[in-house]
């Protein structure tokens, strides 16, 4: 785990709050610029594989995001769509999630997501269920809240 210093606090946040996503690095000036036209907060992408991967969210790019006044949420990468979930699958990329949020200096105490969309159709309810328990125990057990949110 690196002990990397982020500019910024966990705190709970407010109803109401308007925020966005993003699959790219934001600079600090296009950070301030989303800031000053109204987001409250952005939410950038974890990698399904350690290290982080070219694109996905920095340290250096999350000082530059909180330092624009913009709150910070992160989630990890679904996988391509038509994949099948499971236990195992919900441990490992839990674990991944959890050991880049730590790499990038993410505090303990902040939300991570786990973005579940794309699964093959007519995956059985016990293996999703079975991974989302396995993918959340992996991440809280690092320090950090677990999230689900599924777009599809």
């Amino acid at each position: 785990m690196t002990n990397n210093l982020l500019a910024g606090t966990v705190q709970a946040a407010a109803s109401g709050l308007t925020g966005f996503d993003c699959d790219f690095a934001l600079s600090l000036t296009y950070a301030t610029d989303l800031k000053n036209r109204g987001y409250d907060f952005c939410i950038r992408y974890l990698s399904l594989s350690t290290p982080q991967q070219s694109g996905d969210l920095t340290t250096a790019e999350a000082n530059d995001i909180l330092s624009s006044g913009l709150a910070l949420m992160a989630v990890q990468h679904v996988q391509d769509s038509g994949w099948s979930p499971g236990e195992s699958q919900g441990t490992a990329l839990g674990t991944v999630a959890a050991a880049n949020a730590q790499s990038i200096g993410l505090p303990a105490g902040m939300n991570i997501w786990c973005d579940l969309e794309g699964l093959t159709a007519g995956t059985s309810p016990q293996l999703v269920i079975d991974y989302c328990n396995a993918w959340y125990k992996a991440v809280l057990a690092a320090g950090y809240v677990p999230v689900l949110t599924n777009r599809s």
